[in-house]
């Protein structure tokens, strides 16, 4: 039969299926399907009757009502107490004990968390429904939820993260509601919710959600069931994010190693750049994050490379900007697919950087949530000598003469602008933007042979 999780409330958890199982010996195992976690928990005793098991710990004794036990008599007991967060989808690594909470059903009565990395774990056994009307600001919770209340107060801008893990089965998602002024009805505002899966053979959903905290403000967390009856026991872990040091403008790490760079870094923790006015072209949505690089040109081709590790949660994006930090015109954006079973695509992008130029580069994801690990090359190459037609490498076209030369069209800049009269009239110019080195010979009245073999792969 399965069994409340209340003697592993402080186990470390993923959101896999965990299965609790009575034996003929008076013990408890478990049946993990992918990873073994159970690593972690704390002093509890558990007396498991006909059909109410009662819970003591050291800060509180709950009662709850059980599924059909088959035992008469089981005592499960194990005394670990040191807590470990899970480790999946960014979450911070970090150890804390646990702190059991009870008396904050009502927004009123909120559990103010004022330090952080923090772990929670409580009931919503005993909680009320807390709304009462289609018409008040619910953020995404049902008239029928019952929940508990924390209250966060932010002294400082940062990424905050809520972990919510509901040991329910079958009952009805998990539900998080972020609010401000969340106990003023006039005044409530809705910052943001989320929803776990439910499932009949294995508790919730690991629910994880992230939000931009800004300072001196406080918010309000919501931790309910979809419906009146989706209760039970749950933990609560909310960290924070350390925000890059290049996560503004302002800040931006120069790329001063020429011919080439290594950089790597996380977007984990970084805020967004723009509102709709300043967002231009260069980045997808007004609530994309990065960090920030800068490079000085030398009168040569720069080449960058992005490599974002994310797996199925949007595009990569590069943008890359001119002018100041207050005054950025976008210059060009490129995108690398995301996979839902591999690392997104590396970004590409090759551009010249004129002498004392300086260039804005902001890496960034599609979205919000695409944030990961990353690294970024970049690497100079140098104008080859005949990558204009004035340096055209000159050679006699002799009878009976073979005239060979092996180099390079990297590092090679455009030769025509788009509105260039040779571009418009001529068929000789495949794109405007197309970039080559440059030859010339004098004519004998000869028949000439040209064999060009450029060797690249699918470059076009």
């Amino acid at each position: 039969a399965e069994v409340s999780p209340e003697s592993f409330i402080n186990t470390t958890f993923v959101s896999e299926e965990f299965l609790y199982h009575t034996s003929s010996s008076p013990t408890f195992t478990q049946e993990d399907t992918t990873t073994t976690m159970m690593t972690n928990t704390v002093s509890n005793s558990a007396d498991l009757t006909d059909s109410v098991a009662t819970i003591t710990s050291s800060s509180a004794t709950t009662s709850f009502e059980m599924d059909s036990i088959t035992t008469t008599s089981t005592t499960v007991t194990d005394t670990t107490t040191t807590t470990t967060f899970a480790s999946n989808n960014n979450s911070p690594n970090t150890s804390l004990q646990s702190v059991r909470d009870s008396g904050h059903d009502f927004c009123e009565n909120a559990i103010a968390v004022r330090e952080l990395p923090s772990i929670r774990t409580g009931t919503t056994t005993t909680a009320t429904s807390d709304f009462e009307s289609s018409l008040e600001e619910t953020c995404g919770a049902s008239l029928e939820s019952r929940g508990v209340w924390y209250t966060f107060p932010s002294l400082d801008r940062r990424v905050v993260r809520i972990e919510y893990q509901l040991f329910a089965t079958g009952i009805g998602k998990s539900s998080l509601s972020v609010f401000t002024d969340a106990c003023n009805e006039g005044l409530r505002s809705c910052i943001g919710n989320a929803q776990a899966e439910s499932h009949y053979y294995s508790f919730n959903d690991l629910l994880i959600y992230e939000f931009l905290a800004e300072s001196d403000v406080d918010y309000y967390f919501f931790l309910a069931g979809e419906n009146t009856a989706t209760v039970g026991e749950y933990q609560l872990n909310i960290t924070e994010h350390p925000i890059p040091s290049n996560d503004v403008c302002e800040s931006a790490i120069e790329l001063k190693k020429f011919p080439s760079s290594i950089m790597s870094g996380s977007l984990v923790g970084a805020t967004p750049d723009f509102d709709g006015a300043d967002a231009q072209t260069c980045v997808s949505n007004i609530d994309t994050r990065g960090v920030w690089y800068k490079v000085e040109g030398r009168g040569a081709v720069i080449k960058l490379e992005y490599q974002l590790k994310t797996v199925g949660l949007g595009n990569s994006k590069v943008a890359i900007f001119k002018g100041s930090c207050d005054n950025l015109v976008c210059w060009n954006s490129i995108e690398g697919e995301d996979h839902y079973y591999n690392e997104n695509d590396v970004v590409s992008y090759e551009f010249l950087a004129g002498n004392g130029e300086i260039f804005w580069i902001l890496l960034s994801g599609e979205h919000w949530y695409t944030v990961g690990q990353y690294d970024l090359k970049m690497r100079e190459h140098a104008v080859p000598e005949n990558d204009s037609c004035d340096e055209a490498i000159s050679f006699q076209a002799a009878s009976n003469q073979q005239y060979s030369d092996k180099s390079t069209t990297v590092g090679a800049t455009p030769d025509f602008d788009e509105s260039s009269s040779v571009v418009l009239s001529s068929s000789c110019i495949a794109n405007w933007y197309s970039r080559g080195v440059w030859y010339r010979f004098e004519g004998n009245g000869a028949i000439v042979r040209i064999e060009y073999q450029l060797n690249s792969v699918a470059g076009g």
